[in-house]
């Protein structure tokens, strides 16, 4: 005798061995023994044998009318093997008959719920429809992916993949048809995301894909802040006005003026320092929204040819410390003994001040060096203001020195950024402007 069961998805013909309460033991026609329960056969047979049985079978199932077997099925649980009479007209169905009906039914789960062993039921016709619907809308989105999976391959650009670019590299869906798609042509190409969207034409450039990547990972509601910026009204009456003369320094590309110093000589061996930093937080409240975007932000993005402020420049601009404009700042200032650098007196307040010049490096760097700040004697822009300065900041380094316990090195190069053409342009040029962090102005 054989038995026809299912083990682990797939149907299986063997010769009965032996039998117990709950179970066989069947061999299989390598020889192979197993140990079955009885609650898995779906049919007991003599003939034909196993092999025999599973080939006709299939073959069989294959022309079985499913719409046919469901509309003619009864609406309780039944048994495929007794339903094979009516179905094939007669009314001793074989094995193979049988077996071709279970097969048939097994493989539409949407038309025939299982209930055991060769048992079935029939779907209610509002389930087996929404089924139906289901199963041609998944075929429809199969025939969709393999047509934009295609279309990629030859190396077309299809508008759903484009309209979905920036998705795909960010952050894709990938239940979606068209990373499917997508996938499938990565996985064949054996490329990078990138790689294939540059390919496809999705980007003009790869300059333009890593830019708008840049751009939408880190600035998703944009670059710009298009709300009008108010005028933030600080009453500069209420702070006293800084007794001193104050420069800033910086790169010729600097806009925001946010430091400044300036020398105030006491007497020949004395000189007092003034650090002044911008102060916006006199107007910016916490918890507002530009204190909200400046958190959010964290610092101002330099780029070769753009930058992203942190705050828009209309509200920079306000507390900026321009040149001849009277703004309020935190300021320090130091007393030192510009021979040794000893600090005698040190003092913090907010006060008011109006820098007297904005002193760009590039002007002043061809006219300093060490050999000129060090001859008292010798003439140079802004002497009184840059050589105590100078002096002090040897004093600063001969003590960094000292307590490292070794010199200080010159330090790995930097450079600046120069864009000869427009910064979203791959075919702009850019100049690479070394800058010597040992040279005078560097160090003071």
């Amino acid at each position: 005798m054989y038995v026809l069961y299912e083990d682990k998805n797939q149907f299986k013909a063997e010769k009965v061995l032996s039998t117990a309460e709950r179970s066989l033991q069947v061999e299989a026609a390598n020889g192979r023994r197993s140990k079955i329960r009885k609650d898995r056969v779906f049919l007991e047979f003599d003939r034909p044998a196993p092999d025999s049985l599973l080939e006709q079978a299939q073959a069989l199932a294959q022309e079985v009318d499913i719409d046919f077997v469901w509309q003619c099925a009864p609406e309780e649980s039944f048994s495929a093997a007794d339903f094979a009479a009516d179905y094939f007209g007669t009314e001793h169905p074989d094995t193979i008959q049988k077996a071709a009906l279970i097969f048939a039914l097994h493989e539409v789960p949407h038309y025939f719920h299982r209930r055991g062993a060769g048992q079935y039921r029939a779907a209610p016709e509002e389930t087996l429809q929404a089924a139906l619907a289901a199963i041609e809308r998944r075929q429809q989105e199969e025939a969709r992916q393999q047509v934009l999976t295609e279309a990629m391959l030859r190396g077309e650009l299809p508008e759903e993949i484009a309209a979905m670019a920036e998705d795909l590299l960010l952050k894709p869906d990938k239940n979606s048809t068209e990373w499917k798609a997508f996938q499938a042509v990565l996985e064949t190409k054996k490329c990078s995301p990138e790689t294939l969207l540059l390919e496809l034409n999705a980007w003009s450039s790869p300059l333009a894909l890593h830019r708008q990547r840049f751009f939408l990972q880190y600035f998703p509601k944009g670059t710009t802040v298009t709300e009008p910026v108010p005028d933030f009204k600080v009453d500069l009456e209420q702070y006293p006005e800084a007794q001193v003369t104050a420069y800033s320094i910086d790169d010729a590309g600097t806009t925001e003026i946010d430091d400044a110093f300036s020398v105030t000589r006491i007497d020949e061996q004395t000189t007092c320092v003034g650090i002044h930093i911008a102060i916006p937080a006199l107007a910016i409240t916490r918890d507002s929204r530009w204190d909200e975007l400046a958190r959010a932000r964290m610092a101002t993005v330099y780029m070769p040819g753009e930058k992203i402020p942190m705050l828009p420049d209309a509200l920079v601009e306000q507390f900026s410390l321009l040149e001849q404009q009277w703004r309020p700042t935190l300021s320090l200032y130091v007393t030192l003994d510009v021979h040794t650098g000893e600090v005698k007196a040190q003092d913090t307040r907010i006060e008011k001040i109006k820098v007297e010049k904005n002193l760009r490096l590039e002007e002043l760097s061809p006219a300093i060096s060490a050999a000129l700040l060090d001859d008292p004697e010798a003439e140079i822009p802004y002497a009184d203001f840059l050589r105590p300065l100078w002096q002090l900041a040897q004093h600063l380094r001969k003590q960094r020195e000292e307590t490292r316990g070794w010199p200080e090195g010159p330090g790995r190069p930097e450079f600046s950024f120069h864009l000869e053409g427009p910064a979203d342009d791959p075919d702009s040029v850019v100049q690479l402007i070394a800058r010597d962090r040992n040279a005078p102005l560097g160090i003071l």
